[in-house]
């Protein structure tokens, strides 16, 4: 993109005149001259232009800024002074300062004023500019209510039909913690948890979460109960990269639902209740242009967990997963995207098996479509039963284009790879991948994202469907 901007003079400096104009038209042979530069005659000037383009340039980079972080601002206004002073035998523009308010009901102060910061330094006027930039903003949020109750129901092809329950509160004591309490109920999953979030811990730049919780899964071989809790500490690098560290101590019990022969269950059902404590390093990458639906950007993702140790408890493993997404516009309204995850985990004792808990089942609406929910997993050889694998890669590709644009309704064509091995096994010499492709409709409705999909497994195996469908409504867990 290019823009022309032109200008003639003429005569002497101070007896001289001259014009200004723009390729759009809004100026056509303005006038301007030493007195109107200068003595403060009435008419533009260099200068002044420059002030424009640059409160014009940083009022539309903060708006990208907010729109990247969930944010509408009722109004950003600015205005820039820029000061022409003699330098040496010349003149020079020393500095830009930046008069800034910005209107944002219901806002956070300190995720505007982060925007504001970064459109100062990131807008390309104030790149382009030497000068020294300052400014002075004035954040008016016009804070409200800030706390929240909802509830809901949804429906999946996993869960069945569930229910959910969420209470928070945005200002915790007037300090800016962020606190929730949060429930899901159904015939196949119940969870409860409690979460607070610092986001300025002691001050700093770190931030704090705590978060306890309770849950209880059933699935079609095992149920498991789990409840614990996890502490962590979080920092942003930048805007786009952060750190976490944390530790997670729960108790997990498995349980038999209807008749086991596995004896893999068999064990896991005999150890009764096993305790995990664990540190989990993570790190992350996220240019995307939006957190929900994004259309461009990439996220790039990794983490280590170590269990057991020095740290005690009863699981003893480490386990990382490396994930990296993109996403490219393809048209002005249709989205091409990729995603790949690997993901292993190690038992830190010899001979030791990873708990049936920790390791990997693969198949339904957010791993491999066209296959049912956990079906991708090693058998145990002598019962046929899903016992889990120790690694797992996924490969999906979308193409996502728009049905009724006005609210949202898309549709969706994907191909999706991958699978799950047994410790010991590789992808390289061990179960081949297996492929699916596919089509649906997505719709984040009032009551929550919708996703309808229909997969066709390319090479069934024994036991296994052609074609598989999946719906999901409600709020995504």
């Amino acid at each position: 993109m290019k823009r022309k901007g032109s200008a003639v003079w003429s005569g002497g400096l101070k007896d001289g005149k001259g014009t200004v104009s723009t390729d759009s038209g809004v100026l056509s042979n303005t006038a301007y001259s030493f007195s109107k530069r200068f003595e403060e005659e009435k008419g533009t000037n260099p200068e002044e232009l420059i002030a424009a383009a640059h409160a014009s340039c940083f009022a539309m980079a903060t708006s990208a800024q907010l729109d990247g972080l969930g944010i509408k601002a009722q109004s950003i206004s600015a205005t820039a002074t820029v000061a022409l002073e003699k330098v040496g035998d010349g003149f020079s523009v020393t500095t830009s300062h930046l008069d800034v308010t910005i209107k944002a009901p219901g806002a956070d102060r300190a995720k505007v004023q982060t925007a504001a910061d970064n459109a100062k330094a990131g807008c390309p006027i104030s790149k382009l500019l030497t000068a020294t930039i300052t400014m002075d903003a004035k954040i008016e949020v016009q804070e409200g209510p800030t706390g929240t109750l909802s509830g809901g129901l949804g429906y999946s092809s996993l869960d069945k039909i569930f229910g959910v329950i969420q209470l928070g509160e945005n200002n915790l004591f007037g300090r800016g913690w962020k606190a929730s309490l949060n429930s899901q109920f159904g015939a196949r999953r119940t969870t409860y948890s409690i979460d607070f979030r610092d986001p300025h811990f002691l001050d700093t730049d770190f931030n704090l979460l705590l978060s306890a919780y309770k849950t209880r899964t059933i699935y079609s071989d095992f149920e498991r109960k789990a409840t614990g809790g996890k502490a962590g500490l979080g920092y942003n690098f930048t805007r786009f990269t952060n750190a976490s560290l944390s530790f997670r101590s729960d108790a997990t019990l498995i349980l038999p639902v209807g008749t086991t022969s596995s004896q893999v269950l068999l064990d896991e059902f005999a150890k009764g209740l096993q305790h995990t404590r664990s540190l989990t390093f993570g790190l992350n990458r996220n240019t995307t242009d939006k957190f929900i639906d994004p259309s461009r950007g990439s996220v790039q993702s990794g983490s280590v967990e170590y269990a057991g140790g020095p740290l005690g408890g009863d699981s003893q493993f480490v386990k990382y997963f490396l994930n990296a997404k993109a996403f490219y516009p393809v048209t002005a309204s249709t989205v091409f995207s990729w995603n790949a995850l690997w993901a292993h985990v190690v038992p830190t004792l010899g001979g030791g098996e990873v708990p049936i808990f920790e390791r990997f089942f693969l198949g339904g609406p957010y791993s491999i479509r066209g296959f049912r929910s956990r079906e991708l997993s090693p058998k145990d050889p002598n019962t046929g039963e899903a016992v889990g694998g120790n690694k797992e890669l996924i490969g999906n590709l979308e193409y996502v284009f728009p049905l009724v644009s006005e609210i949202a309704f898309k549709g969706v064509f994907f191909f999706d790879v991958g699978n799950a091995w047994e410790q010991g096994k590789w992808p390289w010499d061990g179960r081949q991948l297996r492929y699916a492709y596919g089509a649906g409709v997505r719709w984040y409705s009032p009551m929550g994202p919708l996703r309808f999909e229909w997969g066709w497994n390319l090479k069934p195996g024994p036991g296994e469907s052609k074609r598989v469908m999946e719906f999901t409504i409600g709020t995504a867990f």
